[in-house]
């Protein structure tokens, strides 16, 4: 086969390529959302599994130059949602692709680091640290606080769980005496704006805990963190994110906790907008760039004060058992 042929025959398989790719539709359904979550299931964004079959496709035809506009044709899909909406396909659509993308890559002897997969990766990494993470919420609770509350039995480790979960009401239906104990413990929980009552028409009674909007707020920040710490160490090492985020590496690391060792001297004068990795606090480490300080004192009320607990069932309902 001649040369003219060979590139004739190249032509046509890009442009068959292209077609398919142009074609394909990439759908995130909104009711398909809570199954990407459960992370016993083997469910992904049909849009995930388009993407990854698109990008197979351009290798196998070796036409690797059309995988940026398979990437483009995903950031296109995830902006046209509003932002709701947007920012849940950023971090149950794009976040999950970028191991099964380095994966993927490493299979056929690639790397993240290659274009336009680094530029892509950025990005996510950005959007995810900047849009769906963002700023430490406000009255932010530091989460060694909130593991601190209890005495550490298996009741008050149960209350503990529901402070760091995403729900917003606890019902603990137990005897009297476990759930004084557990009124003792939530004492000290009141400057955080729990609010507890007894609820007498059960039998047992049952006290209902009510967990702020702001301690919800820090439970699903400290979660979204942990989640992005997780990915960003998914993504390689500190030389290979300050290779594929650059100037953005600092924020993103300190963002989401990153802990590495400063390597200046593999870096200077290599690339002055690759950063080395920044010494991140402890305090970062655990709640985010803008943390609290880790406090390792157990929260335990004490003897309750019966005028106290009046007061607070004024505000929050019965609690006399």
């Amino acid at each position: 086969m001649s040369n003219s042929e060979m590139d004739s025959c190249e032509r046509i398989i890009s442009d068959i390529t292209k077609v398919i790719i142009s074609e394909t539709k990439l759908t995130s359904n909104t009711k398909d959302i809570k199954h990407w979550r459960l992370s016993l299931r083997d469910m992904v964004s049909p849009a995930v599994e388009a993407t990854m079959d698109l990008l197979a496709l351009c290798f196998d035809f070796e036409v690797q130059s059309l995988a940026s506009g398979i990437l483009n044709k995903l950031l296109l899909h995830v902006s046209s949602y509003s932002d709701e909406m947007r920012n849940t396909c950023i971090e149950w659509v794009l976040v999950p692709i970028v191991p099964r993308i380095k994966e993927f890559l490493s299979q056929r002897g690639q790397s993240l680091s290659a274009e336009p997969f680094r530029q892509f990766t950025a990005q996510v990494l950005n959007d995810y640290v900047t849009i769906v993470l963002g700023p430490r919420p406000p009255d932010f609770v530091p989460l060694a606080n909130i593991k601190a509350v209890g005495c550490g039995c298996e009741n008050c480790k149960h209350l503990v769980s529901f402070f760091i979960g995403t729900e917003s009401v606890l019902l603990v239906q137990e005897q009297a005496h476990v759930r004084k104990h557990l009124v003792q413990q939530l004492e000290a929980t009141s400057r955080w704006g729990v609010k507890w009552k007894t609820i007498t028409r059960t039998s047992p009674e049952t006290l209902q805990v009510i967990k702020p909007s702001s301690l919800a707020a820090t439970s699903r920040w400290v979660e979204r963190k942990e989640r992005g710490l997780n990915i960003l160490r998914s993504v390689g090492t500190a030389a290979e994110l300050m290779n594929i985020l650059g100037s953005d590496y600092t924020s993103v690391a300190n963002a989401l906790g990153f802990r590495s060792p400063l390597v200046v001297k593999a870096y200077e004068g290599t690339n002055a907008n690759i950063m080395p990795p920044p010494l991140v606090s402890d305090s970062a480490n655990c709640e985010g760039s803008k943390g609290g300080t880790r406090d390792s004192k157990r929260l335990t009320a004490g003897p309750i004060d019966i005028k106290k607990r009046i007061r607070i069932s004024d505000v929050a309902g019965e609690t006399t058992d």
